[in-house]
């Protein structure tokens, strides 16, 4: 096998790679909207028991801590949504342009070779915004899962405060 049909070969893989990884942070993201709605639900069916049997917590202290948490819940909500934005990579050129490319450069592409590189081109530059729109994704992902984090602890912070006070 030659350098160039390795090298085009390799180049395939690698596309297919930044295909999965794409696919596999959308589905993250999806999962953390999934989990942030069963903590919203769950946080908002748990406050009117709370109110019913708060003890010497004030009402205060339960909006206050129902509105932390939920606060950070909803930017978890909004970092997973921003991960699953669609944006413009590049693609293949269409037929159209691709033959008018092929018409008007027609010597550049006699070869085999020639044929291969302006292969391996193209794929690398799609690769490459593929790339960094996962990267881009993969950001906002890790916000969204800091802020989901954070709902979580502040939560127990809240449980732990609220046992104080309680005992």
């Amino acid at each position: 096998m030659d350098v160039l049909k390795f090298l085009a070969l390799l180049s395939e893989q690698i596309l297919a790679h930044e295909h999965d990884c794409e696919k596999a942070v959308i589905e993250q993201a999806c999962r953390m909207q999934t989990a942030f709605s069963f903590i919203t639900a769950s946080l908002f069916m748990l406050l009117p028991v709370v109110f019913e049997h708060r003890g010497p917590l004030t009402e205060n202290f339960i909006f206050i801590s129902f509105s932390v948490i939920t606060l950070f819940l909803i930017l978890s909500l909004v970092a997973a949504t921003c991960a699953q934005n669609r944006r413009k990579v590049e693609d293949f050129p269409n037929i159209d342009k691709l033959l008018l490319h092929f018409k008007d450069n027609y010597r550049l592409f006699e070869t085999t070779e020639a044929r291969q590189k302006y292969y391996i081109e193209t794929i690398s530059v799609i690769q490459e915004s593929y790339h960094s729109r996962t990267e881009w994704r993969g950001k906002w992902l890790q916000w969204s899962m800091y802020l989901f984090y954070t709902s979580i602890i502040s939560c127990l912070v809240v449980f732990v405060i609220a046992l104080c006070k309680i005992f």
